[in-house]
């Protein structure tokens, strides 16, 4: 077995009690999960997440995933990008009648 050595670091104790949760719902300890983030950072030579400066603080609840209705705005824009969409896009006279029925 390689030898292994102690790494301490401060950390604000919210968050550590928080990642200690999530870790033994995922079936890890702090230490197996923190292994887990070096060795793939090593192994692929990046972070393997993207930082960001977003100041996710200020949004406690919040998340960074996108719900599944997001997903499918996201995937009919894409759709209309790439021109997919067109077949199913209303045109001009069953825009203005859709728009017409929502007015009155």
């Amino acid at each position: 077995m390689d030898k292994t050595t102690n790494v301490s670091f401060r950390i604000n104790s919210k968050l550590k009690n928080d990642a200690d949760r999530l870790f033994a719902e995922l079936g890890l300890n702090m230490t197996s999960a923190i292994n887990m983030f070096i060795r793939q950072s090593v192994r692929d030579k990046e972070i393997p997440f993207k930082p960001s400066a977003y100041d996710w603080s200020a949004h406690e609840n919040s998340s960074h995933i996108p719900n599944a209705e997001t997903l499918d705005a996201m995937r009919e824009i894409e759709d209309m990008i790439s021109g997919k969409a067109q077949e199913n896009a209303m045109n001009d006279k069953e825009f203005d009648n859709f728009i017409n029925k929502m007015v009155k």
